[in-house]
């Protein structure tokens, strides 16, 4: 319903590819912690960051365009994964920081 309305090319094709990591990775977090696989409720590590950037990059980007129609793969996509995943780590991180900090 906006793509129409945004004449910005970032706005139109890449926001929401950088809001991926801070939507998507919480509920898996969260799924990998009720089936114990995730022994911690601390916030996403780098690696764990980085492992879902990757892996999503990849479904996303190199297969994916395989099997939808009208899909291609971008690298431009890719950078806001990290860009997202990079900004969505540090405000997790900040916020834990304060928290252990506070009396």
């Amino acid at each position: 319903m906006v793509k129409p309305h945004v004449h910005n090319a970032f706005l139109r094709f890449q926001f929401n590819d950088l809001l991926l990591i801070p939507c998507a990775l919480p509920p898996i977090l969260l799924i990998q912690r009720w089936l114990r696989l995730r022994l911690h409720d601390a916030p996403p590590t780098p690696g764990e960051i980085c492992f879902h950037v990757v892996v999503w990059s990849i479904v996303c980007e190199a297969i994916g365009p395989h099997f939808i129609h009208r899909a291609t793969g971008d690298v431009r996509d890719v950078i806001a994964y990290m860009v997202g995943g990079v900004l969505a780590g540090l405000c997790w991180w900040r916020v834990e920081i304060h928290r252990r900090l506070a009396p």
